[in-house]
C-alpha cells in the first residue's frame, strides 16, 4: 500500500496536537484534584508536603495537557495514600493513631531544637560549620540528649540555610505588603577577589522605616549592566516578580561612583529606563559629608598639612610591632597610657578620621620622644623619624591638628546621625544646618580643643599634657585669617554638596515634619498647598487617579492632625499617622509613605561589607555566594540566641527535603547490671 503523498504529510505536521483540557468531571472520580489557573494539582499532597512525593507530576502541577491516566497512576502511588491517610486522620482528630503522629512530630522537634538553636549560635558567631560537631559533643557531655544524625558542617549547612530562607520568607512578605520600596546596593571585593553587590531595600512597616538585606551578589562584569543585573536577581531571590519591581521602586541610594551616578550610562539612568516612572535619586549623605571636607581642605592653604602628617605616624606604627613596644615602653615610663592609633580612614568616615586626630593628640609626648631616639640609627628608619618629627615638631601641623578636631567634633556628629536606619530626608537639612551655624560660631569662639591647646603653647614651648614635657615647635601656627576662609569653605562646599535639597521633591517634603507646622489657623490655611501639589505632579505616574485627586482635598485634614499633635517627637507622630490610616487622611499619606520610604544613607550597606569580611575571611574563601548570603540573612537577624525560636527553621527544613526526614534520638544508657560486684577502691 501506497504511504500518504509529500503534501500529505506537510499537512499532518503542520496541524497542531489537540491539547487535553481538565474535564470537570474528574472532580467527581478523583475529589483531591484541583486546577487553577490551567495548572492541575493534588491539592492533599500539597497540603502534607513533608509527606508528600516532590517529584510527582500532580505536585510540581500539570501545565500542558491533562490526561486521566496521570490521575489514575498517582491515586495508587505510595506517597500519596500516605497524604490521604495523614488527612483522615487529621480531620477526625481522635483516635490512637492521631495521637501517635501528634506525639512523633513534636518528639522530633524537640530533639531537633538544641541543634537548631546550636546551628543558629554558629552562624551569628561567624564560627566554621566545622565548628558544630565539636559544639554538640560539648552538650552531650554536659547531658543534653542530642540526635545521632545531622551532627557534621553539612548538617549544620542545612539548618543555618533553613533559618536563613524563614528570614527570607519574612522579608518577602514586608515587602509584598508594602506600598513602595527604596533600593540601596555599594559594590566591593571579598576575599577572594570576586565583585561582589551588596543589596538592601528600605520600606515602611508598622509605621516606621525597615531597612533590611536583601542579598549579596557576585557581580558578572562590574559596569552598569553588570550591577543593574545583580540589583534585580537579588530582588527575584525574594520573590519579587518584574511586576513588583515596576510598580514599588520610588526610590535608590548609592555612593558617587560613576557606574551608578553616570549621567549617560549609570545603573540610575538604566533603572530608570527600566521602570518608566519618575525614581528619586540620592547620593550617600556621609558620602556627601567627606566630600565637602575634602573640597575645602583642598581650596585652603596649609590645612591639608594635617592630613599628610597624621596618615604616615599611624602607618609607621601600624605595620611594625616592635616599634609599638619600644613606643609602649616610653609612655609607662612618662606615666602615660598605652599608645595606640587608629586609621585616618573606614566605614565609619568622619568619625574615624576623628578617631585618628584624637590619637595623635594623645601620644604626642611618647611618639616624640620615641622618634627622637630612633632618628639616631643609622638605618632607614632612622631616617624616616628625622622626617616625621619635621612635621610632628612644625607649628603648623601642632596648630592645625587642634583646630581640626574642633571642625571634625562637629562634622563627624552630623556623620554619625546620617548613618542612623531611621533618618528622614528631611532631617538631613535640620542636621545640615545646625552643622553650618557651630562652624560659623567656631570662627568667633574656637572649640575646646584648640582653645586648651593655646593654654599649653606658650613662646612656641608646647606642652601636650601640661606634665612638664616641653616640646618646642619651629614656625609659626596657621593664620587666623586661613583657619576662618577653610570654615568659610566647609559651610559652602556643604551647600553646594547638598544643593539637592532645595529642588522638588526634596525640599516640598518638609511640609510633612510637624515641627513646621504653623499654631495660627491663618497660616496654616494655605501651609503647604504649593508643596503638596509639586509632590503630587513629581509623584502622578506612581499615583492612582483617585490619589490624584484627593490628596489636595485630604492635606487639610492631615495638617490638623500634624497641629494638634506638635507636642510629641516627630518620628512618633508620623508612625501613628501611618499606623492609623485614617480614612480621611489615607490617600495624602501616600506622600508621607513615600518621605518615609526614601533613604538618603547608604550606610547599612557599607556595614554589610564590614559584615561581609568578618564572614568570609581567608579561611573560608571559597565560600560560596548561597552559603555567604545565607550567614549575612542570619547575622543580620536581631533576635538573640536567648530569645531564637526555632519551630519555624525546624518546619522549613523538614518541608524542604524531596522525601521525609527522620531524626535517630540519642541511645539510651545501657542498663546497669545490679547482681555485678561492685569494685572496691583499694
Amino acid at each position: 500500500m501506497a504511504g500518504p503523498s509529500k503534501k500529505a504529510k506537510s499537512d499532518i505536521a503542520l496541524t497542531p496536537k489537540r491539547k487535553r483540557t481538565f474535564i470537570e468531571t474528574w472532580k467527581t472520580q478523583f475529589p483531591w484534584v484541583r486546577c487553577v489557573d490551567d495548572i492541575m494539582f493534588c491539592e492533599v499532597c500539597r497540603e502534607y508536603p513533608s509527606i508528600a512525593d516532590h517529584s510527582s507530576k500532580l505536585y510540581e502541577g500539570v501545565t500542558g495537557s491533562k490526561r486521566i491516566e496521570t490521575l489514575q497512576s498517582h491515586e495508587s502511588s505510595k506517597y500519596h495514600l500516605l497524604c490521604i491517610q495523614r488527612k483522615e486522620v487529621t480531620e477526625k482528630g481522635t483516635g490512637p493513631m492521631f495521637v501517635a503522629l501528634k506525639k512523633q512530630a513534636e518528639n522530633m522537634d524537640d530533639q531537633l531544637k538544641p541543634m537548631f538553636n546550636t546551628a543558629f549560635y554558629v552562624a551569628k558567631q561567624k564560627l566554621p560549620f566545622r565548628s558544630f560537631e565539636g559544639l554538640i559533643e560539648l552538650q552531650e557531655k554536659n547531658g543534653i540528649k542530642m540526635p545521632t544524625q545531622y551532627r557534621n558542617d553539612k548538617g549544620c549547612k542545612a539548618f543555618v540555610q533553613a533559618i536563613a530562607e524563614v528570614e527570607k520568607d519574612r522579608v518577602s512578605e514586608d515587602l509584598k505588603a508594602s506600598i513602595f520600596f527604596a533600593l540601596m546596593g555599594d559594590g566591593s571585593t571579598d576575599i577572594s577577589v570576586t565583585e561582589q553587590e551588596n543589596v538592601y531595600v528600605r520600606y515602611v512597616k508598622d509605621g516606621l522605616p525597615a531597612t533590611e538585606f536583601i542579598d549579596i551578589m557576585a557581580v558578572k562584569s562590574a559596569d552598569a549592566n553588570g550591577v543593574l543585573a545583580a540589583l534585580l536577581e537579588a530582588l527575584h531571590h525574594v520573590d519579587l516578580t518584574d511586576g513588583d519591581i515596576k510598580k514599588k521602586i520610588i526610590g535608590c541610594t548609592f555612593d558617587g561612583a560613576s557606574v551608578n551616578q553616570g549621567a549617560k550610562g549609570g545603573v540610575i539612568v538604566k533603572l530608570r529606563e527600566l521602570l518608566g516612572h519618575v525614581l528619586i535619586s540620592i547620593w550617600c549623605a556621609p558620602h556627601k559629608l567627606e566630600l565637602s571636607l575634602l573640597d575645602a581642605t583642598k581650596a585652603t592653604d596649609f590645612i591639608d598639612i594635617v592630613e599628610k602628617g597624621v596618615d604616615p605616624i599611624y602607618r609607621f606604627y601600624y605595620g611594625s610591632g616592635k616599634r609599638r613596644r619600644e613606643v609602649n615602653a616610653i609612655s609607662a615610663v612618662i606615666d602615660e597610657d598605652p599608645v595606640y592609633f587608629s586609621a585616618p580612614c573606614g566605614t565609619r568616615w568622619m568619625a574615624s578620621r576623628l578617631r585618628a586626630y584624637k590619637a595623635v593628640i594623645k601620644n604626642y609626648n611618647s611618639v616624640i620622644l620615641h622618634m627622637e631616639e630612633a632618628s639616631n640609627r643609622k638605618t632607614d628608619e632612622g631616617a624616616k623619624c628625622v622626617g616625621y618629627l619635621k612635621v610632628l615638631k612644625s607649628a603648623k601641623f601642632v596648630d592645625g591638628l587642634h583646630f581640626m578636631v574642633d571642625v571634625l567634633e562637629v562634622l563627624a556628629n552630623v556623620s554619625l546621625a546620617f548613618q542612623s536606619n531611621d533618618l528622614f530626608i528631611y532631617d538631613v537639612d535640620v542636621k545640615l544646618c545646625e552643622a553650618r551655624i557651630k562652624l560659623e560660631g567656631l570662627k568667633h569662639n574656637r572649640g575646646d580643643v584648640y582653645t586648651a591647646y593655646m593654654a599649653t603653647c606658650k613662646d612656641g614651648k608646647f606642652d601636650s599634657k601640661n606634665n612638664g614635657h616641653i616640646t618646642s615647635l619651629k614656625g609659626t601656627g596657621i593664620p587666623e585669617t586661613v583657619k576662618n576662609s577653610f570654615l568659610e569653605n566647609c559651610v559652602k562646599f556643604l551647600e553646594k554638596r547638598f544643593s539637592f535639597l532645595k529642588d522638588t521633591p526634596f525640599s516640598d517634603f518638609h511640609v510633612l515634619d510637624p515641627r513646621n507646622v504653623p499654631r495660627s489657623d491663618a497660616q496654616l490655611a494655605t501651609y503647604g498647598d504649593v508643596q503638596v501639589m509639586n509632590m503630587v505632579t513629581h509623584f502622578e505616574s506612581v499615583l492612582s487617579e483617585e490619589e490624584v485627586t484627593n490628596i489636595p482635598r485630604q492635606w487639610p485634614a492631615l495638617k490638623a492632625r500634624l497641629k494638634y499633635r506638635q507636642r510629641q517627637p516627630a518620628k512618633e507622630v508620623i508612625s501613628d499617622l501611618l499606623t492609623e490610616n485614617h480614612p480621611d487622611v489615607k490617600d495624602v499619606l501616600v506622600l508621607v509613605y513615600m518621605m518615609v520610604t526614601l533613604s538618603p544613607s547608604s550606610a547599612a550597606v557599607e556595614r554589610g561589607f564590614s559584615l561581609m569580611n568578618l564572614i568570609k575571611t581567608s579561611r573560608k574563601s571559597q565560600m560560596t555566594n548561597e552559603t555567604l548570603g545565607s550567614l549575612m540573612r542570619v547575622s543580620h537577624i536581631t533576635t538573640t540566641v536567648a530569645e531564637f525560636d526555632p519551630e519555624p527553621a525546624i518546619q522549613k527544613w523538614k518541608t524542604s527535603a524531596k522525601t521525609k526526614r527522620y531524626v535517630k534520638a540519642a541511645p539510651k544508657p545501657a542498663a546497669v547490671n545490679s547482681n555485678l560486684p561492685v569494685p572496691v577502691a583499694p
